[in-house]
């Protein structure tokens, strides 16, 4: 029996036909389109409108921006997987043969290399205004990224007054970490509840 013939049988006891799939097909494109003109990312496959939503991200998260970064030489980012990968691509394809304005520097596994690497930063700084911190989980739950998160926003408390400032929540609303920015004063940013932790870039 040939691969093709092979590929071309249907199990009969399952119903299913070419007709059957090529309508389920369909029908699930036709979803698909409507999810990519979802602004509310309410379907489960919210994640297929994120190429399309620059502009209206930007008007969200402007004003975070703004407060944060106008004078940051540095941005450490705290995260690990997808709450940190998307983001080092762009970065990297981005700054290849040019230096940025603000550094990025990522804090994506429990290294104590790259951890002291983010404290001489922070010690570094002259003002807390050279240095955001960018804390990144999908759930707020992460231990890794919240337990490297407090290591360092303790460092920065420790020298500076109102650091919390210069604290910018990435996560899921109403998650523990967005509450933990609420209470403290920090700036957040949601990440949708049906956009994956792999897609917050």
């Amino acid at each position: 029996m040939s691969i093709n013939s092979l590929t071309l049988q249907i199990p009969e006891e399952n119903n299913l036909s070419w007709k059957h799939i090529a309508d389920d097909a369909e029908v699930y494109t036709e979803r698909i389109y409507e999810a990519s003109q979802d602004a509310t990312y309410s379907m489960p496959e919210s994640s297929v409108r994120l190429p399309f939503d620059g502009d209206e991200m930007m008007e969200h998260i402007k004003p975070t921006y703004t407060a944060v970064s106008e004078k940051a030489d540095y941005c450490i980012v705290v995260g690990i997987g997808g709450s940190s990968n998307g983001t080092q691509a762009v970065y990297n394809a981005l700054f290849q043969s040019e230096d940025p304005e603000t550094e990025l520097i990522f804090v994506d596994t429990t290294s104590p290399h790259i951890l002291q690497k983010a404290k001489k930063v922070i010690a570094a700084a002259e003002n807390k205004e050279e240095v955001v911190l960018a804390v990144v989980s999908k759930s707020g739950t992460t231990t890794e990224t919240l337990s490297n998160f407090a290591v360092l926003f303790n460092e920065m408390q420790q020298k500076f007054k109102a650091a919390a400032e210069q604290v910018v929540a990435i996560t899921e609303y109403a998650s523990p970490l967005w509450q933990t920015a609420e209470k403290n004063g920090m700036h957040s940013l949601a990440i949708p509840e049906n956009v994956g932790g792999r897609f917050s870039v």
